[in-house]
């Protein structure tokens, strides 16, 4: 499998004012805090992270790991259910399938 991280440059209180004083209230009933940002992404390289239990574990042996490097463009706070990111997977997959119309 691929992982995707990012490493955005942006001020500390843009994160703060975000961040600061939303707990995870409504974990207990199935909802997450999110937050969904916004790059321009200037450097894109990728790396590859080696399983230490290779010898035990092939499907994990070698994962390819893309790492983007840019700047902070928007962000915002968000709340989103366990259904709703299901049925979100769940359009991204049947797309995967099929394709787009």
């Amino acid at each position: 499998h691929t992982d995707l991280k990012i490493l955005v440059a942006c001020p500390k209180h843009r994160i703060d004012i975000l961040l600061d004083g939303r707990p995870d209230y409504f974990e207990a009933f199935g909802i997450k805090n999110g937050l969904a940002v916004v790059a321009k992404i200037n450097e894109l390289k990728t790396e590859y992270a080696v399983n230490p239990l290779k010898n035990f574990s092939k499907k994990y042996e070698n994962n390819e790991i893309r790492v983007g490097k840019g700047v902070l463009v928007d962000m915002i706070h968000f709340t989103i259910t366990k259904s709703e990111i299901n049925a979100y997977f769940n359009q991204i997959k049947a797309l995967a399938d099929t394709g787009p119309e």
